[in-house]
């Protein structure tokens, strides 16, 4: 399917993030097309599916639709890590992926918000003073700060990046990325579970925990 058919989907089953019945009923067609294709077409039905799957805005009762979807959601799973397992990818399309089938697995915060490795930069929030941050991972850098760092000098406390008490998430994610020759996201993933402190309190805070509180 082109780009536009795509656009009109998300904007029908995932309107701004917004889900409702009707895109939760449409995950059995999404797993049938992507099975169908190539694994290199692959990546839009997977996305879409999981950002359904992890939505945070649903109109209606999240119980509900998913019943009998369970099975659906497994396969959808499956076939992400079948098709992230290619050697096929762009780091941006490989974070998007890993994302999906985190997704799919139930992590409700890196299902979300794993896409931030793909833009460089993740929204937080310090866990003892509340300021917003902008926690910059990627190759802008490797920081936190409370200010518009893009258009101003702005104050920036540097990440320093976890290298051996990484949570199994993490290791999965590192161990899969250098597995994928993709070494870029491996290394920004120490820095996702690294820590750094807040550039209004000073107070230390894990990286982890600051990009959960927006989540």
């Amino acid at each position: 399917m082109g780009d536009s058919v795509w656009e009109e989907l998300w904007s029908r089953l995932c309107h701004q993030g917004t889900v409702y019945s009707a895109s939760f009923a449409a995950l059995p067609s999404l797993e049938a097309a992507a099975r169908r294709w190539p694994a290199e077409y692959r990546l839009p039905a997977l996305a879409l599916g999981a950002s359904i799957v992890v939505a945070t805005a649903v109109e209606g009762l999240r119980e509900e639709f998913v019943r009998g979807l369970e099975e659906t959601v497994a396969r959808l799973g499956q076939l992400a890590l079948e098709t992230v397992a290619r050697p096929l990818w762009s780091r941006e399309e490989y974070v998007y992926l890993l994302q999906a089938v985190l997704a799919f697995q139930g992590d409700l915060l890196w299902g979300r918000r794993l896409d931030g490795l793909a833009s460089g930069e993740f929204g937080g929030m310090c866990p003892s003073c509340g300021v917003d941050l902008y926690v910059v991972i990627g190759e802008k850098g490797f920081f936190v700060s409370a200010d518009d760092w893009v258009r101003r000098r702005a104050h920036r406390v540097a990440i320093e990046p976890q290298l051996d008490d990484v949570p199994p998430v993490g290791r999965w994610l590192r161990d899969h990325a250098l597995a994928a020759q993709q070494p870029e996201v491996a290394n920004w993933i120490r820095y996702m579970f690294g820590t750094s402190s807040c550039p209004r309190c000073s107070q230390p805070f894990a990286v982890p925990d600051a990009i959960a509180r927006v989540a």
